[in-house]
């Protein structure tokens, strides 16, 4: 009998020992990071004129001519995974108003080459990136013909 116990003894052991490294190296993916920010802008509609013209904005950036009506925002993505990225401002007109509340929200990269824009004619914008590694990037969103305040919110989700 008490080598029944040693027996069972040792092979509790034994499989005891075996399965801590399999939970060991079960790592806990980090929480998201999450925030917001509000903006406050004047409108600058250049960048619809000459959208509207078939003309390129001859600033070259994403924006109007006055840096009044954007905002820069850095950001650093941390590690590998996905951020994404929504910009709301309340529509004071109608829906159907022809040249609406019109923002325009833009993902940079450290030497500002843009790598993802959501430009629709409205005031509610979004963009998902994935991102293989740690970078610093800006959040530049512009008022174009909308009202003066916005939301920013982001999530950056590990990979």
């Amino acid at each position: 009998m008490n080598r029944r116990l040693t027996s069972a003894v040792a092979l509790l052991a034994v499989a005891a020992l075996s399965s801590a490294p399999a939970h060991a190296a079960t790592k806990k993916k980090p929480k998201p990071i999450r925030g917001s920010y509000a903006v406050h802008l004047n409108p600058d509609p250049t960048t619809d004129v000459f959208s509207e013209a078939s003309q390129k904005n001859p600033t070259g950036e994403p924006c109007g001519l006055s840096t009044a009506s954007e905002d820069r925002h850095a950001f650093k993505i941390p590690a590998a995974g996905t951020l994404h990225v929504v910009l709301d401002s309340p529509n004071p007109l109608p829906a159907n108003y022809a040249l609406g509340p019109d923002w325009d929200l833009h993902i940079m990269d450290a030497d500002g080459s843009e790598l993802d824009a959501s430009t629709s004619p409205e005031a509610h914008e979004e963009t998902t990136d994935k991102f293989k590694k740690a970078q610093p990037l800006t959040i530049l969103v512009c008022n174009l013909t909308g009202g003066t305040d916005a939301k920013v919110s982001y999530t950056f989700t590990f990979a």
